[in-house]
């Protein structure tokens, strides 16, 4: 119930409303044992507060047997967004099918083209 309350947060713009829901989630759980879904959630909500420990944690769950498929996604997004085009590529490529697979092909399309640009 509280990701679903963090995401409607979120999607209405009430970031700060959104961190405050993850804060709690994971003030319940002690930082401990979080769900894939809740750390997701947790780094979408609070990349732009410290974008090289989202990287860090959506490296974490791409590396997973099972996680959200926007996870592939947003690191390679979060790799363009901070001049890491480098890794963009290198994960892309490690995980080309997969992004067929999970990725939309517009956005697959972009990321494309904004790593060979």
């Amino acid at each position: 119930a509280f990701n679903l309350k963090a995401a409607i947060c979120y999607g209405m713009k009430m970031h700060d409303s959104a961190k405050d829901v993850l804060r709690e989630i994971c003030e319940l759980q002690n930082n401990e044992n979080l769900d894939n879904i809740t750390i997701h959630n947790d780094v979408v909500v609070n990349i732009e507060d410290d974008p090289a420990l989202g990287i860090e944690r959506l490296k974490f769950l791409l590396a997973q047997d099972s996680f959200p498929p926007e996870v592939l996604g947003n690191l390679i997004t979060q790799y363009l967004s901070h001049g890491k085009d480098d890794l963009a590529s290198e994960t892309l490529e490690a995980n080309k099918q997969l992004a067929r697979e999970i990725i939309s092909p517009e956005l697959l399309s972009y990321l494309e083209a904004a790593i060979l640009t």
